[in-house]
């Protein structure tokens, strides 16, 4: 029986979608088209999206070819659905599919990314056997199904609930619950460190409930905890080569927004973002890679257990850390900046966490007259993959990667905007970098005023202006750096490249 068959007679209630690889379907004799189906399919199209129990070719439903750099959101369409969206082409969804249900995109290298748009019944990704056996199930969940012709020779990225895993090409393997169940061993082993063993032995609220292989690190999440009247935090047990488990502590900053990790806390209870803070680098050296904020962004929708972090911040005190050999944050991170005159006033006329440097008016202008290295800046023509998180002021907040160079070296922008639309770089990353036993990139761009928040402390604004600079909002802390953004001309490039 055909896959085509398989879904008609299956009877189901449930949305079945299938991603079909098509790059290697040879062209037709008809030149500029390769034949699927016994139908003539554009040579440009990498992928094909398939609803087989409703394709019609004949009157386009059920299909839609995808091509390098395209994204689309699928959904069920309505009566205004206009037919030049092609949505339209799938009028066969069913009332369990929301009207923005998930994205598909297509990396330039082929990759392929679905994300869930916030939809009512989510959306499940399987492959291989997976995928046949997911059609016994009648759970009215969404699926797609990536099936023959298979998919598996390629890097394929699946994101479900706002998490994404990346098989194929993948820097990250989710740990196996067996795999977790070693580190209660390392609470009773003299061998490992006393903050491991304590925090293993008296806080259950911290033991490990999964976890991530990045690289030659296993990290091992707690669930996510709370004090009272306050933000959120997760202990990380990183285990390296040689058996050491040494405990980092994550938190969900509140003015960045997203998940950070600290090097330690000091006496007076703030967290250490690293020496080297200069430049945007209190914003940026403690931010995650990308795989571990939306593996923190799940374990988020779990809840929350209540916890006495003035005692577990007392155990990551910078002294106590270095004691036990476990401060190496510093070692672990080398920052870059750019070189030039041209670029200068990123660093001389604005810093992150204390505003203009100088006047205001000059400040402004100097930032207006910045000029970037050569393949800096992205074009921001094409998508390389989009994730979402939620950012703890700014609410649902959606991020594009964009591809450039520095040096000759790959690069990526991880441009964010919020639903209000507020616009910003999230981070300016290398796209080859390390990841070290904290979870950070082991090399960080630093790019000045490119490397600054989306929300500023109401104390770190020297020689700005409110409407000029930043906006209020209902907080007695923090304000909208949304102004400051929109006054730099990356921002104004991208903005004006969505339009398009």
């Amino acid at each position: 029986m055909s896959n085509a068959d398989y879904f008609k007679e299956s009877g189901e209630s449930v949305d079945c979608l299938m991603v079909v690889d098509m790059r290697s379907v040879p062209l037709s004799n008809v030149p500029g088209y390769k034949t699927f189906a016994d139908q003539y399919v554009t040579e440009t199209a990498e992928y094909m999206l398939i609803d087989y129990a409703n394709l019609d070719f004949k009157n386009n439903q059920g299909f839609k070819a995808l091509r390098a750099g395209e994204s689309f959101d699928y959904g069920r369409p309505t009566d205004r659905t206009p037919s030049s969206d092609k949505k339209s082409r799938f009028q066969g969804a069913s009332s369990s599919t929301s009207r923005n249900h998930f994205n598909i995109s297509i990396g330039t290298n082929g990759e392929v990314t679905v994300m869930d748009l916030g939809s009512s019944n989510e959306t499940t990704i399987l492959t291989g056997k997976n995928a046949q056996e997911a059609l016994q199930d009648n759970d009215r969940q969404l699926k797609l199904l990536a099936a023959a012709p298979a998919i598996g020779q390629t890097a394929l990225k699946i994101e479900l609930d706002n998490f994404e895993v990346e098989t194929g090409t993948s820097r990250a393997i989710i740990l196996e619950e067996a795999e977790l169940t070693h580190l209660k061993d390392a609470a009773y082993d003299p061998n490992q460190p006393q903050l491991t063993r304590e925090l293993l032995l008296q806080y259950p609220q911290l033991e490990a409930k999964g976890g991530l292989r990045i690289g030659n690190h296993d990290f091992m999440f707690s669930g996510v905890v709370t004090g009272r009247g306050e933000r959120k935090h997760a202990v990380a047990y990183v285990k390296d080569d040689a058996g050491k488990v040494s405990p980092r502590l994550f938190y969900k900053s509140m003015s960045d927004g997203g998940w950070r990790v600290t090097a330690g806390v000091y006496e007076d209870g703030v967290y250490s973002k690293g020496e080297d803070s200069n430049d945007g680098g209190y914003v940026q050296l403690t931010k995650p890679v990308e795989e571990i904020v939306q593996y923190l962004e799940m374990t988020e929708k779990n809840g929350s257990a209540t916890i006495d972090m003035d005692n577990v911040r007392s155990l990551f005190m910078l002294k106590s850390l270095e004691q036990q050999g476990l401060n190496n944050f510093d070692s672990e991170v080398k920052a870059t900046r750019l070189d030039g005159r041209k670029s200068r006033a990123l660093y001389e006329a604005y810093q992150p966490g204390v505003g203009y440097t100088k006047d205001g008016i000059q400040a402004r202008r100097e930032l207006a007259k910045v000029e970037l290295p050569k393949g800096f800046e992205p074009a921001f023509d094409t998508v390389e993959r989009q994730y979402r998180t939620t950012h703890s002021l700014a609410g649902k907040t959606n991020y594009k990667v964009f591809a450039a160079k520095l040096n000759g070296r790959a690069i990526e922008w991880h441009m964010a905007e919020s639903e209000q639309g507020d616009v910003w770089i999230d981070k300016i990353a290398y796209k080859d970098a390390d990841i070290n036993s904290y979870g950070t990139a082991s090399e960080v761009i630093l790019a000045g005023a490119l490397s600054t928040k989306p929300y500023e402390y109401k104390s770190q604004l020297n020689n700005m202006n409110e409407g000029l600079d930043y906006l209020q909002v209902n907080s007695q802390a923090y304000v909208r750096m949304a102004p400051f953004w929109n006054n730099l001309a990356p921002i104004q490039r991208y903005k004006q490249n969505r339009r398009q």
